[in-house]
């Protein structure tokens, strides 16, 4: 049987375990690798275009799943004016899921950030059906700017094909938010143990105690 200090310590020791699970959880690898990148674009007129990509760690399939860009227009160069942004962004899986975002007027001076969001919602066919074991993948992004400039219009710039950070796809619907499944039935499993112990011992209070005056049994003959 536990006592109630025994319960009490078990109680603190709880609080420990959930708190090193929630750092151990944390600091896996998976999740530091991916989420953002950076880079800074230039054109040979001058043109400077600064682009910051983020992600979630993790993907679900068949549900909608973002991508979000920050175009930031560093220098203009001899461009008078940006008519249209168009943003093409691949994610690979058995298939390549393509979107195509277009963005009118996307900056008006330098300074100006531009956001893209692309949207996919990958089917679990595509990742071989995978659950716990995930689909490790990666995806491309390259953009275009038609503008005009002092005697021409509609000039398009183009940039390379660049690769983005890494994504890791499950069909298991509540990956996306790792790592705090397991830190969550932990914490359950441990609070529904101290509960029940808890109810347990108070069966038990009082058996321990001394015996008052009143209650100490006599022996032999009363008078």
């Amino acid at each position: 049987m536990l006592g109630e200090g025994n319960v009490i310590e078990m109680r603190g020791k709880g609080f420990v375990i959930v708190f090193v699970l929630a750092i151990v959880m944390l600091q896996m690898p998976l999740a530091i690798d991916a989420g953002h990148s950076g880079r800074k674009l230039t054109w040979s007129n001058g043109l400077q275009i600064n682009v910051d990509v983020e992600n979630i760690d993790f993907w679900a399939t068949d549900s909608v799943s973002k991508l979000f860009f920050s175009l930031k227009l560093l220098d203009i160069g001899p461009i008078l004016d940006f008519k249209t942004l168009i943003m093409e962004v691949t994610v690979v899986t058995k298939i390549n899921y393509t979107d195509v975002i277009t963005i009118d007027d996307p900056w008006t001076s330098v300074g100006d950030v531009s956001k893209v969001t692309a949207e996919f919602t990958i089917s679990h066919n595509d990742i071989n059906g995978t659950g716990w074991d995930t689909y490790q993948t990666n995806f491309y992004y390259n953009f275009s700017v038609i503008t005009d400039m002092e005697g021409y219009t509609d000039i398009r710039y183009y940039t390379n094909v660049y690769e983005g950070t890494p994504l890791t796809i499950s069909t298991l619907s509540y990956i996306v938010y790792w790592p705090f499944p397991p830190i969550i039935l932990v914490a359950a499993v441990f609070w529904v143990l101290y509960i029940v112990l808890r109810k347990f011992n108070k069966r038990y209070e009082g058996l321990d105690a001394e015996p008052t005056a009143n209650e100490v049994p006599t022996t032999g003959k009363q008078s």
